[in-house]
């Protein structure tokens, strides 16, 4: 039986990493697209930042740089080696990006500085955004190097996450009254048609970004506690599986979703839904790569192997 404390977590990041693995999915065209987009990017990225400020514990800088950096020049490392079958005969030049990996390079760093912050933190969270904002209208750059510029952006929703930990039993018990609350900011904000990218800093205004996702955030979070009890107990272990490789997924899917739009479905338009049905399915083979390799070879989530007695 998976640990029922925290079982909507394991849902909550599920949900979180294939709206990632959706978000990557391009192109998007018209209108069906450009809603999904936006819905997706108003929430994921800050979900993960939130759950990782949740999950959070001290930790020594080499443990957190094992856990974080060694992933991320792995999963880099693999992108710009990765030989696929086709190209062997077409000799096409290879793809040598794996931008979803920034995420490991911005948590880490995220994580080292956070670990200072366990008091004052709404201060911390407010003087970030503070500076922020100041930033932003004043139009200062924030070097674009191994998720750097990332960094002042995710640390007020990583600090969010240590703020809420403990509150979380008192937010899941007034779910209800949170979620409609959450639910009409949002659909405020949306109308308003504001463009979110953490990563690519497309974020026009930051007071409105910080809170509506934060709003985002908690509503995924509270609705997949609700919804988990609903959820067969056969599903369980299938939704823990692909919660703990969310490392492995996010570090992988670029290359997989490259290697599919090239050779298997190239320059063909997919409408939203049925990407976001073919994102849903490849949970199921990614359960069984996970499941096999998670004890096997620990380095890709962040592990390491355990000592036999």
């Amino acid at each position: 039986m998976i640990n029922t404390r925290t079982n909507y977590i394991d849902l909550a990041r599920f949900v979180g990493i294939y709206a990632v693995v959706l978000g990557h999915f391009a192109p998007f065209e018209g209108v069906a697209d450009g809603i999904g987009r936006e819905l997706i990017y108003m929430f994921h990225v800050p979900l993960f930042f939130v759950i990782s400020g949740m999950l959070s514990k001290p930790a020594s800088i080499s443990r957190t740089f094992y856990s974080l950096m060694i992933p991320y020049f792995i999963y880099n490392i693999i992108s710009i080696a990765k030989m696929d079958f086709m190209a062997l005969f077409t000799f096409d030049a290879l793809e040598l990006n794996n931008s979803p990996t920034w995420f490991f390079a911005a948590l880490f760093f995220v994580k080292v500085i956070s670990d200072y912050i366990n008091k004052g933190i709404l201060y911390y969270i407010g003087a970030i955004i503070a500076v922020t904002v100041i930033c932003h209208y004043l139009n200062v750059g924030i070097p674009r190097f191994m998720g750097l510029h990332a960094v002042v952006y995710g640390m007020p929703f990583f600090l969010f996450g240590k703020y809420i930990k403990d509150k979380m039993p008192s937010l899941l018990a007034t779910g209800a009254v949170v979620l409609c609350v959450c639910t009409v900011i949002l659909i405020c904000v949306f109308f308003c048609y504001e463009r979110f990218d953490l990563y690519s800093l497309e974020i026009h205004n930051p007071l409105i970004y910080f809170a509506s996702s934060a709003m985002a955030t908690l509503l995924v979070l509270i609705a997949c506690s609700r919804v988990y009890v609903y959820i067969p107990e056969k599903f369980h272990r299938f939704i823990f599986m692909n919660s703990r490789g969310t490392m492995f997924i996010l570090g992988t899917h670029y290359i997989a979703l490259g290697m599919l739009s090239k050779y298997v479905i190239p320059g063909v338009h997919l409408p939203f839904l049925l990407k976001a049905l073919i994102v849903l399915l490849s949970s199921i083979p990614y359960y069984y790569i996970i499941k096999y390799t998670y004890d096997r070879i620990p380095v890709l989530y962040g592990k390491k192997r355990k000592q036999r007695a």
